[in-house]
């Protein structure tokens, strides 16, 4: 496992690896295993069969959840708020063509039915039951818009144009290793109060994101 600075988790393992926080996240994991397998190749990438994603209509994917925020404070933390998704739902319904489908994992139903309802029900949404069908709805995408989460690095391994919202983790950790991301921030660095994306933050109101 990592020994991190600040953590004493290591104490327990029968090898650490030190944990550079300066370093993007898949550079640590690389020096994880390095003894087991060699990781050369960094350009992520995953294909959906075509006789899974045979639709030609494409959607503009919103996923607005980070995990559950009544077991994760660093999820709650890590999402956006639910009227900024509504209102910014509003404003691409006026201006693009494409249709918006919000998608969501089963402990995050509840979210996107709230946005929905806030937005006017001006929008489809999908309930992933397990991530080969999450692959193959992404890869209708023809942009996703996400908040620092599973389902952003997802997207990127589909190599689909992303925007990604980053609060309170460190960009330059844990952006998605995507040449069509584009990543927004509101604070200067140094930023993160956030190492590993579970940590409690350290403000009670969540104004990074």
């Amino acid at each position: 496992g990592f020994n991190t600075p600040g953590y004493f988790r290591h104490s327990s393992f029968t090898q650490a690896i030190y944990h550079d926080n300066a370093r993007h996240e898949f550079q640590c994991y690389k020096d994880l295993i390095k003894d087991l397998a060699e990781v050369v190749d960094e350009d992520i990438s995953l294909k959906v069969s075509k006789t899974r994603n045979q639709s030609a209509e494409q959607f503009i994917v919103i996923h607005p959840g980070c995990g559950s925020p009544k077991f994760d404070i660093g999820a709650q933390a890590r999402q956006w708020p639910k009227e900024k998704y509504a209102e910014l739902i509003n404003i691409l319904n006026e201006k693009c063509s494409e249709k918006i489908l919000l998608t969501a994992e089963n402990r995050e139903a509840e979210l996107v039915k709230e946005i929905r309802s806030r937005s006017g029900n001006k929008v489809e949404v999908f309930i992933s039951s397990d991530l080969e069908s999450t692959a193959v709805v992404l890869s209708k995408a023809k942009l996703i818009i996400s908040s620092d989460t599973g389902i952003a690095h997802l997207a990127a391994a589909l190599k689909i144009p992303q925007i990604v919202l980053f609060g309170p983790s460190d960009p330059q950790r844990w952006k998605p290793l995507n040449e069509k991301c584009i990543h927004i921030t509101r604070q200067p660095p140094p930023i993160p109060c956030q190492v590993f994306g579970i940590d409690k933050p350290k403000c009670k109101e969540f104004e990074c994101i």
